[in-house]
């Protein structure tokens, strides 16, 4: 991206439809945001590439100014350092066609998806322009968009969403998982859903996302990758889409986060309490694993016992199964292969504004194996989510992105070839201790370093230097 601006002047410029039905004229009012992709005149002369730029804007219809709306414009701009040029020069660069840069295809595609999906979390479009510039515009001849989207209410959460108080955090959190599964149904799969990225709606109980990637594809024609993306195009390219609403900060002002050296002995209080019972807990599950398997097990050869956990050798957080009971509970029949085989319900706390992605491990070191039997392989895990419901690990059918489940992260592959192979030990061996780990990562797992379905060493390598804290739960099972 750079930094040359395309559409400083716009607001004030008027814009017809037709294409939807009855025609409608609107007036860009104005700029929200805007994004460019020039390329260097090496790359325009010598392997054909054009450069485009977007821009969000509010606007009114200009029969009825409070029927306000969205409206993104995409268009070709110049090569850099030639959009100074005479317009004689900057049109000898015009496209014949409507060749769009990877990013504004992936937003353009995905809109049309979620639309004709009838997703209800995202903004619809309305209507749809194609032209070609003219004379004053950047690069005369060249193509043209505007796609008239509708207007959603909503707050920009920002950092201060971390200073709202536990109950709003995971309401809004549960409300986006809602988002997140409404726009995976329609096809479209979210990718990096940090907090920028979403918008409240306290009054409907509604967040809306940003940042979303369909099923990937790979072609030949020198885009890495042509995906389908709407969030993206929906909130992180108008990040003040919402701005007549009430800021965020000021709606919260008494629930801002203060560093520990800035707080009370009686707000750190709780929060230290609260470590010193997880603890606890995590001891008398360690306690209770010793006394349940004995020596037999190859506890130490568990992925979050490995090399890459040096600076985090016991969990950060704390998991617990509502289903089933605390770590150390038997499992049910409805959780083991002989029975039902549901993947157990895992919920923990908020962790940290740093996470970027979540894995979660699923193993059995109590197997009389060289190394622990994996049970399940999960990743691209969204930061947001607090919990995880057997319901998100239905595998979705779509041919450009396998091995993609409901819930919208990926699996990998497993001792049982599946989405997840269900705990079934031995009868006679004693109990099983079948272990549900979750990792907290930094930063995102790069995916073209995977295999189509990714490995335990491929995971493994991808998170090195990337954790920043993991928790863990484990249940039982013994056949006799």
């Amino acid at each position: 991206m750079t930094e040359n601006t395309f559409f400083d002047n716009w607001a004030g410029r008027s814009v017809d439809f037709a294409t939807a039905g009855t025609p409608s004229k609107w007036i860009l009012t104005e700029l929200l945001s805007e994004k460019n992709s020039q390329v260097h005149g090496d790359d325009f002369f010598k392997n054909g590439c054009i450069g485009g730029a977007y821009g969000t804007f509010l606007c009114h219809n200009v029969t009825d100014s409070t029927q306000r709306g969205v409206m993104k414009v995409l268009m070709q701009v110049p090569w850099e350092g030639s959009q100074y040029a005479p317009a004689e020069h900057r049109s000898s660069q015009a496209s014949a066609s409507y060749e769009l840069d990877w990013n504004m295809t992936s937003q353009l595609n995905a809109l049309i998806t979620l639309t004709s999906n009838n997703c209800l979390s995202t903004p619809w479009i309305l209507d749809l322009k194609y032209g070609w510039q003219e004379t004053a515009d950047p690069v005369p001849g060249g193509y043209i968009i505007f796609i008239l989207m509708s207007y959603l209410p909503g707050v920009q959460l920002t950092k201060a969403f971390w200073g709202l108080e536990d109950s709003v955090r995971e309401q809004i959190r549960q409300a986006f998982k809602l988002t997140w599964l409404d726009c995976v149904g329609s096809g479209i799969t979210p990718a990096h859903p940090n907090i920028e990225h979403v918008f409240w709606d306290a009054a409907a109980n509604k967040a809306i996302g940003s940042c979303v990637l369909n099923p990937e594809t790979r072609s030949g024609n020198g885009y890495d990758k042509l995906a389908p993306s709407l969030l993206t195009l929906a909130a992180s390219y108008f990040p003040r889409l919402y701005s007549n609403a009430e800021p965020l900060t000021k709606l919260s002002q008494h629930h801002q986060t203060l560093p520990d050296h800035h707080r009370t002995s009686d707000q750190v209080a709780p929060y230290s309490a609260s470590v010193k019972m997880h603890y606890i807990q995590y001891g008398i599950g360690c306690l209770l694993s010793l006394l349940l398997t004995g020596a037999k097990g190859h506890e130490d050869k568990l992925f979050t016992r490995g090399p890459a956990f040096s600076a985090y050798p016991y969990p950060t957080f704390f998991i617990e199964c509502p289903e089933i009971g605390a770590s150390g509970s038997r499992m049910d029949i409805a959780h083991v292969y002989d029975g039902s085989g549901y993947f157990p319900e895992l919920r923990w706390p908020i962790t940290t504004p740093d996470t970027q992605e979540y894995v979660l491990v699923c193993e059995d070191p109590d197997e009389p194996l060289a190394a622990p039997v994996i049970h399940g392989l999960y990743y691209r895990i969204p930061p947001v989510f607090i919990s995880l419901h057997r319901s998100d690990f239905i595998e979705v059918d779509s041919r450009n992105d396998p091995y993609r489940l409901r819930g919208g992260f990926k699996y990998g592959a497993n001792s049982g070839g599946g989405v997840y192979l269900a705990p079934q030990p031995a009868r006679g061996q004693g109990p099983h201790r079948y272990f549900f780990e979750l990792i907290a990562l930094n930063h995102t797992i790069d995916q073209s370093k995977l295999s189509p379905m990714a490995t335990f060493d491929e995971i493994a390598r991808q998170i090195e230097g990337k954790i920043i804290g993991w928790g863990e739960w484990f249940g039982v099972v013994e056949r006799i």
